[in-house]
């Protein structure tokens, strides 16, 4: 955690004849990220054939036909949510014809313009099915051709995490009859290996954050345990409303269980909006918001400490901000001249701020002035430039606060006409309709709108402090699914 798993790079020579058994034992396991082979008097291979056109030829037909029934014939919840999960047996990979006479049948049943045939669900989920197991066929062939061959042998080699290079040591010499000759080594400086990032289950979500910014470099710090808090602490003050906390949480958690097989990403959000969900609960029994409802004295109102709110806010982005500064001080130890900025930044904001309540102390004066001085003599003109970020970026973090007194007006809006009713049945059923449509627009609206303007504070103003990204992914040869 807040580091890349550490990687061996692993390299093994053997028998061209134990190729195949490799291959298969190598995506079976998992765990490497396999690299282009070079080595004296080996050639790449070249790993296209008649199987792999079929096999590329099925895999178009499987894609085309799920779209075709996507468009035509599935059910609108199914279109929404996916297919669902099937088990998977070892004998669905050994004989990739029997998949061809499955699709024959599937394409006659729902191809063609004329044909309005009801799907059935199974056949549905059954052509992802097929579409896995081609696709982890194909990617059998692409591994293939990361591989180098002379005459008699074959090489392979790649990246896999230090705890597990023994493991594939193993796997391997009992697949050639201990006739390979295994290597493994730490990175060397000049060499840049992928990024694997390892976190624990209730963190592993928030790293689609990271990943889409950019990943960290192989030795670079891992922000994705920061963001879990951070992002979840920031997103209930935005939205803290205890029935719209929960109202969020039991739709991401049907969400979740009833989507069953689908792509991270999507899974990731629904466990983020789960989390996200249990914040504004939490921040609205703090604050007393029940939709609308002020229903009992909180630690603070936000619309009448409006002035507090904000300072709150503030304060917030000045300790996010310096986590950020902080960080780049423990990745750069080494360079005095980065610390000694990232020093001067931090004099500058926590002296400046306290200068805002306590304006006599001279011990704020003079950390300030250290502060500036020493911005000046490293960025030079560049300083102001600096400075400028600073406060920006400070102010940016106002949001949480106006996003978080707009959204406790908006629901107390939605809920004041209720105190005008006279008590007609009518009225009452009419109220409680266009209460339920208003605030599911909210619901939507409101955690569309937090959720960017969190991410926004995380990839612009925290990122910006110490994180560059330029990593690359580690992708292991595996299966596209579990057996």
């Amino acid at each position: 955690m807040l580091r890349s798993a550490r990687l061996v790079k692993i390299s093994c020579v053997f028998s061209k004849k134990f190729t195949k058994d490799v291959v298969l034992k190598l995506q079976d396991m998992g765990f490497v990220h396999l690299i282009k082979a070079e080595g004296a008097g080996f050639k790449a291979v070249t790993a296209t054939n008649s199987e792999y056109d079929g096999a590329s030829k099925l895999l178009s037909r499987t894609d085309y036909l799920i779209d075709s029934v996507e468009s035509k014939t599935l059910p609108l919840i199914r279109k929404i949510f996916g297919p669902r999960y099937i088990s998977v047996k070892e004998t669905d990979y050994e004989n990739i014809k029997n998949i061809g006479k499955k699709l024959q049948e599937l394409e006659t049943k729902y191809r063609g313009s004329k044909n309005k045939a009801k799907v059935n669900i199974s056949d549905y989920n059954q052509l992802f099915l097929f579409r896995d197991i081609l696709n982890d066929v194909m990617k059998r062939f692409q591994a293939l051709e990361c591989f180098s061959e002379s005459k008699h042998n074959m090489l392979f080699e790649g990246w896999v995490g230090h705890d597990k290079a023994q493991r594939v040591k193993n796997a391997v010499e009992l697949t050639t009859k201990n006739t390979c000759v295994f290597e493994a080594h730490l990175p060397k400086k000049d060499e840049e290996p992928p990024s694997l990032l390892e976190n624990p289950p209730i963190i592993k979500p928030f790293e689609i954050f990271t990943e889409n910014y950019g990943l960290p470099s192989y030795r670079e710090m891992d922000p994705t345990p920061i963001i879990a808090f951070t992002f979840i602490f920031m997103f209930g003050l935005m939205f803290s409303d205890v029935g719209y906390g929960l109202g969020l949480t039991v739709l991401s958690l049907f969400i979740y269980f009833y989507t069953t097989k689908e792509s991270k990403l999507r899974k990731s959000i629904n466990l983020i909006l789960i989390y996200s969900g249990l914040s504004s609960m939490f921040f609205g029994l703090l604050f007393g918001e029940f939709f609308g409802l002020h229903f009992r004295k909180g630690v603070i109102d936000p619309l009448s400490d409006i002035i507090l709110f904000l300072l709150i806010s503030v304060l917030i982005g000045l300790v996010h901000m310096s986590i950020g500064i902080i960080s780049k001080i423990i990745t750069n130890i080494n360079k005095s001249k980065v610390w000694l900025h990232s020093i001067s930044l931090l004099l500058i904001m926590w002296s400046t701020f306290s200068l805002y309540y306590v304006r006599d102390i001279s011990l704020n004066k003079i950390l300030l002035f250290i502060g500036v001085v020493i911005l000046l003599v490293i960025k030079k003109l560049d300083a102001i430039k600096g400075l400028l970020a600073l406060v920006t970026g400070a102010i940016s973090y106002v949001r949480i606060a106006i996003l978080g007194v707009a959204h406790i007006v908006v629901n107390r809006m939605l809920i004041l006409s209720y105190h005008n009713l006279s008590g007609n049945i009518l009225e009452v059923a009419l109220f409680v309709v266009l209460f339920g449509i208003g605030s599911f627009i909210v619901l939507i609206l409101g955690v569309f709108i937090s959720y960017i303007q969190t991410l926004r504070l995380h990839w612009v103003e925290f990122f910006s402090q110490f994180y560059e990204g330029k990593g690359y992914e580690f992708k292991p040869f595996n299966h596209n699914i579990v057996l």
